[in-house]
C-alpha cells in the first residue's frame, strides 16, 4: 500500500504497525517523534496502532540549541 512519509509516497505491506514501519524504516534507534496524519501518537502506542493506505507519517527529530 501507498503512504507518504516525511512527505515523500512510500511502499509499505498493508497491516503494517507503526513499530514495525519504525524498524523498517531504521528509525528505532534515533530519538524522534512520530506523527501520523498530524497527531503524534505516544511511543506506547506504537505496537497497536495500524498504518492504512494514504496515512501520513512524518518523524520529528528534536533540535537542539537555543
Amino acid at each position: 500500500m501507498k503512504i507518504i512519509v516525511n512527505g515523500k509516497t512510500y511502499e509499505c505491506a498493508s497491516s503494517i504497525t507503526l513499530e514495525k514501519l519504525v524498524e523498517e524504516l531504521n528509525y528505532q534507534k534515533m530519538h524522534v517523534a512520530v506523527a501520523r496524519n498530524q497527531e503524534f501518537v505516544p511511543h506506547t502506542q506504537y505496537s497497536e496502532m495500524v498504518i492504512h493506505e494514504g496515512d501520513d507519517i512524518e518523524f520529528v527529530a528534536p533540535m537542539v540549541g537555543g
